[in-house]
């Protein structure tokens, strides 16, 4: 899915604190070092892992849209219109 992406021109970008950099069929991708300067400059942020180590609540603030396949805002995420839960 991220290489689709990319082939249409979309910059993607991912943070691990668990995970730093990984390869795939080819292509590598790094974590970013300054996940809040990232979430204010996305113009989506998708949540893939819900991981306890993340501020959600400072992600949500500074966030433009968030898609939540986790529910990893819970009920900061339930009835906000930024906030499209899977």
């Amino acid at each position: 899915m991220i290489h689709l992406l990319q082939q249409k021109g979309a910059v993607v970008q991912y943070h691990d604190p668990f995970i730093q950099r990984f390869k795939q069929d080819g292509w590598e991708m790094e974590s970013v070092s300054d996940l809040m300067q990232t979430v204010r400059l996305a113009d989506v942020i998708v949540i893939v892992t819900n991981h306890s180590s993340y501020d959600y609540e400072a992600i949500l603030k500074e966030s433009a849209l968030i898609v939540d396949t986790r529910n990893a805002l819970g009920e900061l995420g339930k009835k906000n219109p930024r906030v499209v839960r899977l």
